[in-house]
């Protein structure tokens, strides 16, 4: 136990940009509070934010509001964009800490829109610093660096984007799970290849509505026979539309919010969604996976999937139509021969990446603390 150690996590959760990037970070969170550390969060106060899930875990929250003009708060997704927002953003951080009397030994940032100039602003404010990302698209200025997606060369992407000294946790076997995927597939019945039930899941938010769109096709004829769950997320603006449309479909659940999807997805065979973080819960529990991506960062990693044949890629929302999503989910039907690609994705992803990265923050403060030590007995 370490007793007195705490963490701080900038990450932000909306309509637009959904629930991914809190969602993780309270993962870990959970897990570090269980060797005794606790954390502390950081979000812009934007429509659809998760704030009153992270108080439910009963981890303390601050919420910060960033201002452009007549714009009374800015979307993350646009922030890099506007002038100096990533430093009005810094200078916010740095007041709610202050302001919450939290001098956290690490801060944790999972946020497409924060880069090596908002790291080393806050730095200051923390021991150590830690990112989260998944584009490799910037600079970064960190001690630790975790992208959890699956490259051929995943470090080659950060070459000359993070210092040196920074230490690299890639690949999914760091991917931020809950605990219970790892439950479920220990207790995990080999499936024999035939379809029986589909799970459909798209995040958060599905603005683009591609569960009806899914749940249209697996009304079609061919398709009845299955059982399906599907689960709308917190932020569903249609979700009452779509319960309609399930209940003319005999054998479908609609569920709402959950902690996690490990026990639909251990009952599912097929699971037809979004891009994200989600794959590498599908990958744990052996389920196969129909993607449609829902975002033009979610592109390179189905794409780089479905080429080591691990996903079936349907394509981008934006072009998607019933017909498409028809004949991928028919080809998995009639394809029982996926039995390889099913097992080098749980190879892949075992469940343990978030005691994993909660280890290398508890050993990285376990170094600062013997430094620190040292360097008060040579003062001496």
């Amino acid at each position: 136990m370490m007793a007195g150690v705490s963490v701080a996590f900038r990450a932000d959760a909306s309509a637009t940009i959904g629930t991914g990037h809190v969602v993780r970070c309270l993962r870990l969170a959970s897990e570090l509070r269980g060797h005794g550390i606790e954390s502390w969060f950081v979000c812009q106060d934007l429509p659809g934010n998760l704030s009153d899930l992270i108080e439910t875990h009963e981890f303390g929250i601050s919420r910060i509001r960033l201002h452009s003009g007549n714009s009374p708060s800015l979307e993350p997704a646009v922030a890099l964009t506007t002038g100096d927002a990533w430093e009005q953003d810094a200078l916010a951080t740095r007041a709610a800490l202050e302001s919450a009397g939290v001098r956290p030994d690490w801060i944790v940032v999972d946020h497409y829109a924060l880069d090596a100039r908002w790291e080393r602003a806050v730095r200051p404010s923390a021991g150590r610093v830690m990112v989260i990302d998944d584009l490799a698209d910037r600079a970064h200025a960190c001690d630790v660096l975790l992208d959890q997606n699956y490259f051929m060369d995943p470090k080659q992407r950060y070459f000359g984007r993070v210092p040196d000294t920074c230490q690299l946790l890639l690949g999914p076997r760091f991917a931020l799970l809950h605990p219970a995927y790892r439950t479920y597939r220990e207790g995990r019945e080999p499936r024999d290849g035939t379809v029986r039930r589909v799970l459909v899941f798209f995040g958060g938010a599905d603005p683009q509505d591609m569960s009806g769109l899914t749940l249209e096709t697996l009304s079609q004829h061919e398709f009845r026979h299955l059982r399906v769950d599907l689960v709308c997320g917190r932020d569903r603006p249609r979700r009452a539309e779509l319960e309609r449309q399930a209940a003319g479909r005999p054998g479908t659940a609609v569920h709402g919010p959950r902690p996690h999807l490990a026990d639909l997805m251990a009952s599912a065979d097929v699971s037809i969604g979004a891009g994200g973080s989600t794959t590498w819960e599908r990958m744990c529990l052996g389920v196969r996976s129909l993607v449609i991506t829902v975002a033009a960062n979610q592109e390179p990693l189905a794409r780089s999937l479905a080429d080591e044949g691990l996903i079936t890629l349907i394509g981008r929302s934006t072009d998607v139509a019933v017909a498409d999503v028809g004949r991928a989910l028919s080809d998995e039907i009639h394809c029982r021969s996926r039995r390889d690609s099913v097992a080098r994705g749980m190879a892949l992803c075992d469940g343990l990446g978030t005691p994993r990265v909660a280890d290398v923050l508890i050993r990285g403060l376990a170094r600062a603390t013997a430094s620190a030590g040292r360097t008060s007995m040579e003062l001496g």
